[in-house]
């Protein structure tokens, strides 16, 4: 081939599973930036092409303290023909957030609080506000609980952002609380990548994690927006989770109406693949467990790509169930809760 010259390749893919296909789940990174952020290096058009590279179903936007790069992620996702959802995240010295899908910027201000911010978000047409990496240290919005500033109207909270960590599993844990209470959020995944390019290990990745949204029929932003805040969502590092009560009727996001000594019949399909299909050894699941109020119900110990778990219990209160799975090699997903109320 001569130098300098294009060359053309047409490869075949075959898919191995389908979430959509199979359960109805389409996926996002609901954190990504791009060159319009002051810290990013990934073009924005680059922003889709990667985006839907790793198999993202909906494209993503969200740059810090700006909408600048809305017009041209919006038209380059419309000319390959996938979802794009619009977000800014808001940055300020007390939390971070993407609120989506918005029609105008969010702009910081000193002495606004995070009532301000949810208010102008609304104002411009976010249906989530989503609390970023809320348990790190240093900007984490958590932080502020129990202090006058704190504010509860935010819809979605992220669980897993970049390669997990203390802060991730804090903010799991301030979750479970505001489950307990009664305060509906959401879990969900997100990279926060802010270059593509950028090899080195351990480095965020877009699409690494990603949350999963059930929709029925034919897929769009609205609807996939829609369907995340009702909770019909599971967000992973790569385990894959069909979570359902009372024989496939009910779905995370669903609550459940009991009288005092009914049960409740849970079921859970899993799967994990490879991520590299070269590898010897095929990855597989190692354990799954049924999280009933913040307390492990039960723990299955698995040992293959494939599974299915089963579990029935008897709730006397008020309770939520979720599942979460681990593969061999530590990567693990949430789901979001299946809301039972005891009459």
């Amino acid at each position: 081939m001569q130098v300098g010259k294009t060359l053309e390749l047409t490869v075949a893919l075959q898919r191995a599973f389908s979430p959509a296909k199979e359960w109805s789940y389409y996926s996002a990174d609901l954190h990504a930036h791009s060159t319009a952020s002051l810290d990013g290096h990934t073009p924005i058009e680059q922003l889709v092409v990667v985006q839907r590279a790793a198999d993202l179903d909906l494209v993503f936007i969200s740059d810090h303290e700006t909408i600048a790069g809305h017009e041209l992620f919006l038209k380059t996702a419309q000319a390959r023909g996938v979802p794009a959802i619009l977000s800014e995240e808001i940055t300020t010295p007390i939390g971070h957030w993407n609120a989506y899908p918005l029609t105008c910027a969010v702009t910081y201000a000193p002495g606004k609080t995070p009532k301000d911010y949810f208010a102008q978000a609304r104002a411009c047409g976010a249906q989530i506000i989503q609390a970023n990496h809320p348990g790190s240290s240093g900007d984490g919005y958590f932080a502020l609980l129990g202090t006058e500033i704190f504010d509860y109207g935010f819809d979605a909270v992220e669980i897993f952002n970049g390669e997990f960590d203390q802060g991730d599993a804090k903010a799991i844990e301030q979750l479970f609380k505001f489950w307990n209470e009664g305060r509906r959020y959401v879990a969900v995944g997100a990279s926060d990548d802010h270059d593509w390019m950028d090899f080195r290990p351990g480095h965020e990745r877009y699409g690494r994690p990603r949350t999963f949204v059930r929709v029925e029929g034919e897929l769009t932003a609205e609807k996939w927006i829609a369907a995340l805040k009702s909770g019909r969502a599971f967000t992973t590092y790569g385990p894959l989770v069909n979570f359902t009560a009372q024989d496939g009727k009910v779905l995370p996001g669903d609550t459940v109406t009991l009288s005092r000594g009914q049960e409740i019949s849970l079921k859970a399909e899993l799967l994990v693949l490879p991520r590299d299909p070269s590898q010897e050894e095929p990855r597989t699941l190692q354990s799954a467990q049924i999280i009933k109020n913040g307390k492990v119900l039960k723990t299955f110990t698995l040992g293959e790509e494939r599974a299915v778990i089963t579990l029935t219990d008897k709730p006397t209160e008020r309770s939520w169930y979720v599942v979460r799975v681990v593969a061999d090699d530590g990567d693990q997903a949430y789901t979001n809760p299946i809301w039972v109320e005891v009459r």
